[in-house]
């Protein structure tokens, strides 16, 4: 149920698939062997085992200490509830419980928007006069500018692009790049997961299994983007 459920955490449940596959085998040896394997492999995965940091940045010098598959089954042996002695793999920090928290609303509150169905400006290449792409009949609408026949990034539209970038306060090259479909409300196109508030939010966690299991009872903590350090 815990493995089942590792989406919750920002975990990838892909990554256990051929595992969970392997217990579905009649030999009951198998089925052990695939279970002691899936339990490693989301203790592992919960504690930050998923992703080299330094493949990241090379300036990153967090080392999650990751779990030997010997300590992940022994302490799930001992413990009175498997399940709960599994998950508690993950970060028990409460910044970390917050983002669980804000992946569970991110995503209920994306599945009401694509409920919805309302149309966005996605990204995609630059756009210059006379270029033809699909997305310039929603562009046109969202510019106020009358429909055309043909999906040409034409003067007019060039035009508008324009004044938009003015009102947002970007360099007004009358060309349609990221900066400012992004302050139109676009996203990245379907399929990806670049740009979204849930991309974000799992991004965060997985930096939080990146710190020691324990911060210890004093620890300095810095928020670089919030010019804000806090000595707790």
């Amino acid at each position: 149920a815990v493995i089942a459920a590792a989406a919750d955490h920002g975990l990838d449940p892909r990554r256990f698939a051929r595992l969970n596959d392997m217990l579905a085998r009649p030999e009951a040896e198998m089925r052990e062997a695939a279970l002691a394997a899936l339990a490693f492999a989301y203790a592992r995965d919960a504690r930050g085992g998923r992703l080299n940091p330094q493949a990241v940045a090379r300036l990153i010098t967090a080392t999650p200490t990751l779990p030997e598959a010997g300590e992940v089954l022994e302490r799930l042996a001992e413990a009175v509830d498997a399940g709960a002695a599994l998950e508690g793999w993950n970060p028990q920090h409460r910044g970390y419980r917050a983002l669980k928290a804000s992946l569970a609303a991110a995503r209920a509150n994306e599945a009401e928007t694509t409920a919805s169905v309302r149309p966005v400006l996605s990204f995609g290449q630059t756009l210059r006069v006379g270029m033809s792409d699909a997305r310039v009949p929603l562009l046109r609408a969202l510019l106020s500018l009358p429909a055309a026949p043909d999906p040409i990034y034409d003067d007019a539209l060039s035009q508008a692009v324009r004044a938009a970038q003015r009102q947002h306060g970007l360099k007004p090259t009358g060309r349609l790049d990221r900066r400012i479909v992004a302050a139109l409300g676009g996203q990245e196109a379907e399929g990806t997961t670049g740009g979204s508030r849930v991309a974000d939010i799992v991004a965060n966690m997985e930096r939080w299994r990146w710190l020691p299991a324990d911060l210890g009872a004093a620890h300095v903590f810095v928020n670089v983007p919030a010019y804000r350090l806090e000595m707790k």
